[in-house]
Parts: C-alpha cells; sequence; structure tokens
C-alpha cells in the first residue's frame, strides 16, 4: 500500500511541476521493491501506460505487472469529479491522487490521476474500464462526462 501512495506521489509531484499531462516517466519501485529483470534481446514492454482524455475509446494492449495510470482535468470545487464506473476485477482498487490547482481562483480546475496495476492476467476478450464525471450527492444522475477504454491482453501475455 505504501508503495502505491508513493508512486501516487511521484506522479502528482510530476503534473504539478510542469511535467506533461500524462506521466510517461517511468515511476521510481518502492525502496523494498526487487532490482529490476535484465532486458532480454527483445524490447520489454513499458511498465507503465500513460493515459488522458486523448486515450477515450481506444483499445490498449496490456500485461500482467504493468500499471495503468490514468490523468483526467477535474474540478472537485463544482461537486464534480471522476469516480470509477467499472473495471476489471484483475485490475483492483485504483489508487488516486489530486494535484493542486494551478491557480488560485476559486473553481480553478485540475488534475485527478488513478494508478492500477494489473496483478495478474486480464483473461481473454476486451474489459471496459470505464469512470464517469458527476457529481457523488446527485443520486440516479447520469454522468455529465465519461471516459471508456477497451483493454485487452498483449499477445503472449
Amino acid at each position: 500500500m505504501f508503495s502505491r501512495l508513493l508512486r501516487a506521489a511521484s506522479a502528482l509531484a510530476l503534473i504539478h511541476c510542469g511535467g506533461p499531462q500524462t506521466v510517461s516517466a517511468p515511476l521510481a519501485p518502492a525502496p523494498d521493491a526487487e532490482a529490476p529483470a535484465p532486458a532480454s534481446s527483445s524490447a520489454a514492454p513499458s511498465p507503465e501506460i500513460a493515459l488522458d482524455e486523448k486515450s477515450a475509446d481506444k483499445t490498449i494492449e496490456v500485461r500482467a505487472g504493468q500499471q495503468i495510470v490514468l490523468t483526467l482535468v477535474t474540478n472537485p470545487t463544482t461537486g464534480y469529479d471522476w469516480t470509477v464506473i467499472s473495471a476489471p476485477p484483475a485490475l483492483g482498487e485504483a489508487t488516486t491522487a489530486i494535484a493542486p490547482p494551478e491557480s488560485d481562483l476559486a473553481g480553478a480546475p485540475t488534475k485527478r490521476t488513478f494508478i492500477w496495476t494489473l496483478e495478474g492476467p486480464l483473461g481473454p476478450g476486451e474489459h471496459l474500464l470505464e469512470l464517469g464525471y458527476r457529481r457523488s450527492f446527485e443520486k440516479g444522475v447520469a454522468p455529465i462526462k465519461s471516459f471508456r477504454v477497451t483493454l485487452k491482453a498483449a499477445a503472449g501475455a
């Protein structure tokens, strides 16, 4: 759990310090993590898949052990925020973090980051990861925006 929080804090530091909208640099491994295995002659997949609004409605191939880092613009001061509507069980619970607003003005937007680590095989077929942008206190009201991406196990995964 601590290592997930450390990774979320690293992602927020990149976002807040003027980094790209998506976190594209590998997050630092937890201090208690094992050293990575030496690279083989074939190109290994990136341990992290960085997603943002531009990734919506795409199909993404994933492998066990990869992290999915999703960063979306939000404005929680209006009551609206992103929530997970559906996710494949292999993703488990997301670690979430929110960056400080880039402005001191009331109602300034910010970024929410969700981090999942694919703990095991995804399974055959396609799997929907869906989030909704809504007010938590408005029960039974559809989200005003949604984010969807289709996940599928990479060949040979």
